[in-house]
This record gives structure tokens, sequence and C-alpha cells, in this order.
């Protein structure tokens, strides 16, 4: 697996990341365990809004927003 983005929730309690499989990886910022992952395909970047949650975006310009 080969990271592409990371991004840190605004509170810093966790960690996102994508990688060149199409995934996005949710750590935990303080221990580094891992919490969750979602299927996203190619994505240009990975960041979390304001309420934390994390938002992707696709090599076709499309955004998700993961709760």
């Amino acid at each position: 697996m080969s990271l592409q983005t990371i991004a840190f929730s605004p509170d810093g309690w966790r960690m996102a990341a994508t990688d060149s499989s199409g995934k996005v990886h949710v750590f935990s910022s303080e221990r580094g365990d891992f919490l969750d992952s979602f299927e996203v395909g190619p994505t240009t970047g990975i960041l979390f809004d304001a309420d934390a949650r994390a938002v992707s975006v696709g090599n076709d310009g499309s955004v998700t927003v993961w709760n």
C-alpha cells in the first residue's frame, strides 16, 4: 500500500489517508489505531470538514462526505 494524501481532523483526534488502491483509511492520531476504511476509487485528496467528517475528492471530480 502506497499512501497518497493525509489529513487530520480539526480536533486532531483522527487521521485519514488515501492509498494507491482507492481506499480511505482512518486512524486514531494519538495511538495510530486503525478505525475504519472506505472503498472510494482513485482520489486526488482527502480532508476533514469543520464537523470532523472525512471528505474525499475523486479523480473524476466527485466529492464524497463520510460520516
